[in-house]
Parts: C-alpha cells; structure tokens; sequence
C-alpha cells in the first residue's frame, strides 16, 4: 500500500473540507498551492484571507510530482464538470511547459477525454510522440479515441497499425470509431484484421458486430457471429443478448430472437424493450403486449421506448383497452 506524504496527506485534507462547503477546489487552486501563492486565491471572493500556503503546508514544496500529476490531470472528469473543458486543457499545457514537472502514461488518456477541438488534440498527440509514449496501449487507445470522435477514424487507424502491441481495447476502440462515423463496411474489415492477427473477441467486440450486422442486413456474419458466441461462452452476457435479440429481429427471425430471450439470466429493461419490439414491429402486438405483461411481473421498470412500443400495439390491436396498461405503467 502506497504511503501518502506529508504534504500531500495535507493537500487531501484541506481538498476535503472545501467539498462539504460547497468550495470545490479547481485546477488553479492546485497550482496556487504547489507554487505557493496566498491563500486567499483559493477560496470565493469576498472571503479575506492573507495567510500565506507555506504557513499553512511547511513542506508543500517537496510534494512529488506523481502525487501533482494525480490532482491535476486525474481529477479531469471532475474538474471538466465544475470549470468546462478549457480549464482542463489549459492545466494540461501549463503543465508540459514547465521543466520541473512531467506528465506519464496515466497523464494522457485523461486529458485527451477533455479535448474540445481538433487542434488541442493534435498538440497533445505532438507531446506524446515527444515524450515517447506513443507506443503505450492506454494513450494509443486514448488517441484513437480523441481522433475519430472528432471524424478522422483514418487518422486514427494509422495510429492503431502503428502500435507495436494491440490488445482487444484498441480494436474495438477502432470498430467503435469507424462505427459511429457511419463506415460499418470499414468497421467489418477491421474485424477481419482483427481474426488475422489472433485476437478473440470480447463482449464489446461481438455486441457491437452484431449491430453492424443488422445495419448492413447481413445476417450470414451474424449467425457466425452467433456460432462463436456460443463457443466462447458469451451467449449469457447481457449486451452480447440484447445485441443478438435486436438483430434478429431486423431480419425477422423471431424464433431466434425469443429463443435468446429465453435463455438469458439475467435480463434488464433494454432486454424486454428488445423483445417487445420485435415482435410490435413484426405485426405481433398481442404477444408484444404478452412480454410486456411479464416485464411487469417481474418488476422490471419501462422506459419511454416501452411505452412507445406499447402504444403502437394498441393502435394495431384497435384494443382501448391497452391504455389501461399505461396507467399501470
């Protein structure tokens, strides 16, 4: 267990007693901390406060630059909440402009989660490639990520060829990429690079081909795909479920979509909303209605999408009486 200094146990104890209050400290505190400013930068205006940080932490200045990178770059989730995305970059490069402090391989992946512009990004992947972590599989991932939410899954791709050691995260961070920028056909390919180069496919890896398969209506892939979920045992987890319902029931196979359905264990609302689209969809609103029935018994909540299911069997149905099943809902 990592021990915490001195200095950093009183950075942590005053981060602390600000949150209670509401004083939420940001990035710029941090800084007027470590670099000894007066005290009273960091609290709301209004509050008079000149005692200096060195009385208050005696030996803030030989808080290590770990612990420095942790509460800057780390808290970015939090920060990005509190201050916006800008406030995270500008912590991020007044960081690597200085000499005495240096992000690593845990620094990146989070800055680049609050990227706002192309540009940022880009100065960011110049600094990982001079600082050498250009090969580290979390930044990597990291940097497909910041390029194909922003369009340029080519970009993205090169970077994936590139890395000398590519896990299962990095390939399906790049079908993902290729997915959400409307290249499905350019997503299967990297799944066939994917087969080539041995890697097995994991749960994310086989719900997210499944949903290719269903939007390019083809349904051979995805009964392989089937096939080797069965094999590795992932016919049971609950996205690679849900995933298979869905896609049969775009090619109306509804005996194979229920059949799944039977065989889950565990089943949540997106599982029952599946089933019962299905067969809505398909023009089978009285056994839609059925599953909805039993989605009930089973105390499982709908959502909106369920009632909107459920209002579509109602009109096929012609039965007023299914609005009864909203005021139960």
């Amino acid at each position: 267990m990592t021990r915490i200094k001195g200095a950093e146990r009183s950075i942590l104890s005053f981060y602390l007693k600000l949150a209670p209050n509401q004083r939420m400290p940001n990035v710029f505190m941090l800084f007027s901390l470590w670099q000894g400013e007066p005290k009273a930068l960091l609290f709301p205006p209004g509050l008079s406060i000149s005692m200096p940080i060195s009385a208050m932490f005696p030996c803030l200045e030989k808080l290590s630059i770990k612990f420095l990178t942790k509460m800057l770059i780390h808290g970015t989730p939090c920060y990005r909440v509190m201050s916006g995305f800008s406030e995270a970059m500008k912590c991020a490069f007044e960081m690597l402009s200085r000499a005495d402090v240096r992000p690593d391989f845990h620094t990146f992946p989070s800055v680049l989660k609050a990227c706002y512009t192309l540009l940022d990004g880009e100065r960011l992947h110049c600094w990982v490639l001079k600082l050498g972590f250009e090969w580290d599989v979390f930044v990597a991932a990291s940097l497909l990520h910041m390029y194909y939410r922003f369009g340029f899954a080519g970009r993205a791709y090169t970077i994936l060829k590139d890395i000398p050691f590519r896990d299962t995260g990095c390939w399906n961070s790049m079908i993902s990429g290729f997915l959400q920028n409307g290249d499905a056909k350019e997503a299967l390919s990297i799944l066939d690079d994917m087969i080539l180069e041995g890697i097995c496919l994991d749960s994310v890896t086989a719900a997210t081909i499944l949903s290719i398969c269903a939007q390019l209506n083809d349904i051979i892939r995805g009964m392989l795909v089937h096939l080797y979920v069965i094999k590795h045992g992932l016919e049971f987890n609950l996205f690679v479920s849900n995933a298979l319902i869905n896609m049969y029931a775009k090619f109306q196979e509804l005996k194979c979509a229920q059949s799944v359905f039977n065989l889950m264990h565990v089943r949540d609302t997106v599982s029952c909303n599946s089933i019962i689209t299905a067969y809505e969809q398909n023009d089978h609103p009285h056994i839609a209605i059925k599953y909805f029935l039993q989605m009930q018994s089973n105390k499982i909540k709908p959502d909106p999408l369920t009632l909107v299911s459920l209002s579509s069997c109602a009109a096929q149905t012609s039965d007023l009486s299914c609005s009864n099943l909203f005021m139960d809902s």
